[in-house]
């Protein structure tokens, strides 16, 4: 959860909290018109001594490590990730797992096709056993025996012809940590709220910055000066009178019937409320509404002389 300051009124959101060592002190930085302000250090920009493997991504108060794709960011480094055991490659047939990457191949008596990744059948294979053998997905030769197989994604049945779907979010294929949907021959990972989907489709990472909701696409600077905080899961929260996405709709407390006692009517304003008394009565040092003696107090129209 990141904290606001909206003092002065802001022209950009400004987090409170961070570790003090993240900044440098200096004077009349950007339109802040103190004396002195915080000025962020990029991280990033160290050459010298880099802070992250591959990815360095600067934010205010701190930075995130990522991994190009292909690589998953895991205990302080990237690591390969092999495409083929996690089912995540779009080779039809076969899958070669390499650094960073994969290669994909076909079976005997197939060819691949120019997308390098699917395969087609080869005109010059002997397909006379495969003709009989009936095969729902495709065929090879295997010691003078045709032999039915499946492209990524699916099993062999039991009848060792057909194939069905497999559904890597039941089993350990799927490696999503937070939401995993399955689909024919694949799977996908998601995000909760809060989170973004790195590059290596798996691994989610909190949301950094000034950034929140799905995927991490929501800005903090959306939150009106009306914010108490910005959330990276539920965005702008609002301070107390306010309400709505980016808490400017004033909150109209006179509309709740019991806000106010019975001789007191209630006065709306900006992100507040009063209760007043009402004619006739004014507050008393117990803060309650009590009766005005107009006679006493001369508050009357009454002729003296009558």
């Amino acid at each position: 959860m990141f904290n606001l300051s909206f003092n002065p009124p802001p022209t950009e959101m400004n987090l409170i909290g961070p570790p003090p060592s993240k900044y440098k002190c200096c004077t009349h930085y950007g339109k802040i018109s103190s004396a002195s302000a915080l000025l962020d250090v990029n991280e990033c920009i160290n050459e010298t001594n880099p802070v992250c493997e591959q990815i360095c991504t600067n934010n205010i108060g701190g930075y995130t490590c990522s991994c190009r794709a292909g690589y998953r960011y895991i205990a302080d480094q990237c690591v390969d990730v092999n495409e083929c055991i996690e089912s995540t490659s779009s080779c039809q047939q076969v899958c070669n797992n390499t650094l960073g990457s994969f290669s994909c191949a076909c079976r005997d008596g197939y060819l691949l096709n120019t997308d390098n990744a699917t395969c087609r059948a080869d005109p010059n294979y002997n397909t006379s056993l495969c003709n009989a053998k009936n095969c729902q997905s495709g065929c090879t030769i295997e010691s003078n025996e045709a032999v039915c197989f499946c492209e990524t994604g699916y099993q062999l049945n039991n009848d060792n012809k057909t194939c069905s779907d497999i559904n890597e979010c039941s089993n350990s294929v799927a490696m999503c940590p937070h939401v995993c949907t399955n689909s024919a021959g694949s799977y996908a990972c998601s995000c909760h709220n809060g989170f973004k989907l790195q590059g290596d489709k798996t691994t989610c990472l909190e949301c950094s910055g000034m950034n929140w909701g799905p995927n991490c696409g929501r800005k903090c600077s959306e939150c009106s000066a009306n914010t108490k905080t910005c959330d990276r899961v539920k965005g702008c929260i609002c301070a107390t009178g306010w309400t709505g996405a980016s808490c400017s709709q004033d909150i109209n407390e006179c509309d709740q019937t019991s806000i106010c006692g019975d001789l007191e009517n209630c006065k709306n304003s900006f992100g507040s409320y009063e209760c007043v008394c009402k004619t006739g009565y004014k507050k008393g040092s117990d803060g309650t509404c009590q009766d005005i003696n107009e006679c006493v107090t001369g508050l009357n129209n009454c002729d003296r002389n009558g």
